[in-house]
């Protein structure tokens, strides 16, 4: 954690320009697939079940399934998780312990590609997604 964000307000931190969007989009990352690996974690106590790997190892291999994919695809990839991000934790008083699997699973292909197809329709969902961009990076993860 840097520094500078040492008891500052989170609504502060979020209204933070500096921050691209970019970054927006690998926080919202790394959170949903740590909180996806506790809730593997937390499934796997107390039973014969061997223990999940660790969260890097999913991170990864997920990230290794991104690679080579075109621009636009991790684009809308980034945009979909910020929203997820947004949508799970946005409130500011929602806990860990009340979001399950599915409602913090990343984005399938199928969503992935449906996005890319607002994107290129350059739909009203997307011009209203373009404007809480904060520096114009792509939310590449």
């Amino acid at each position: 954690m840097n520094s500078r964000y040492k008891d500052v307000e989170p609504k502060k931190i979020a209204d933070d320009k500096e921050i691209t969007l970019a970054a927006r989009a690998r926080l919202a990352y790394l959170r949903l697939v740590i909180h996806l690996n506790q809730l593997k974690h937390e499934r796997a106590k107390g039973t014969k079940n061997p223990s999940p790997p660790h969260f890097w190892t999913a991170i990864e291999e997920d990230l290794a399934r991104c690679v080579g994919k075109p621009a636009i695809y991790k684009y809308a990839f980034g945009s979909l998780i910020i929203a997820k991000d947004r949508a799970l934790w946005g409130n500011g008083a929602t806990l860990a312990k009340d979001i399950t699997a599915d409602q913090a699973a990343l984005p399938t292909d199928e969503e992935i590609t449906a996005k890319i197809a607002k994107i290129n329709g350059h739909t009203n969902e997307d011009e209203e997604a373009d404007e809480e961009s904060d520096d114009g990076n792509d939310p590449v993860v």
